[in-house]
């Protein structure tokens, strides 16, 4: 049965016949995916987004137009990994990506949880960033005093000088030394 035919049946929804050309046409799809790189990603997600190329490429194929199923399949695989190959290269999403939150929400109060990364992408950068996390937590913990802690806490989760100066019963102008203080000990540390 020639490969019009198959998608053809597929099309009609032959699970079988589905499952057939995904098959057959695996090996086009490794060979399409192997130029490329996904950044974040290993080899089997790049080779995932060929297989969803080659299912797109099943259902859209419109046979008898003079057109051979397997060249039109390596398009359509092309195209969805160039798409997900540029999508990922995207820095639209990169603050959103690649950063952590420095603070954790306990039930009581906020805490240090780790550092503002870049992309961490393997276990060795969670692992070094973790460990970074400590040590400037321990180093903001004997730099700054318990009122600088908490107004920087504050000051962090978006807290105007006013609300913070309220929330401590002090004045405003002393919540802008505390940070101010607070700028110049991180800076010198």
């Amino acid at each position: 049965m020639n490969d019009e035919k198959l998608v053809m049946l597929a099309q009609q929804g032959s699970d079988q016949h589905m499952e057939l050309l995904l098959v057959k046409y695996k090996g086009l799809v490794r060979t399409v995916t192997r130029a490329y790189f996904l950044t974040g990603a290993d080899g089997e997600d790049l080779l995932q987004e060929g297989m969803i190329g080659l299912y797109k490429a099943i259902l859209s194929f419109a046979p008898g137009k003079n057109v051979n199923f397997g060249k039109y399949a390596k398009i359509c695989i092309k195209r969805q990994v160039i798409s997900a190959v540029k999508s990922a290269n995207r820095l639209k999403h990169l603050p959103l990506n690649s950063y952590v939150s420095i603070y954790k929400e306990n039930e009581d109060d906020c805490e240090m949880d780790c550092l503002t990364t870049s992309e961490l992408s393997n276990p060795e950068e969670i692992a070094i960033s973790k460990e970074s996390a400590e040590i400037f937590k321990k180093k903001i913990d004997t730099l700054l005093s318990e009122f600088e802690k908490k107004v920087l806490v504050m000051f962090l989760n978006g807290d105007s000088y006013e609300s913070i100066a309220n929330t401590l019963n002090k004045e405003t102008k002393a919540i802008d030394n505390a940070l101010q203080r607070v700028r110049r000990k991180l800076k010198n540390a």
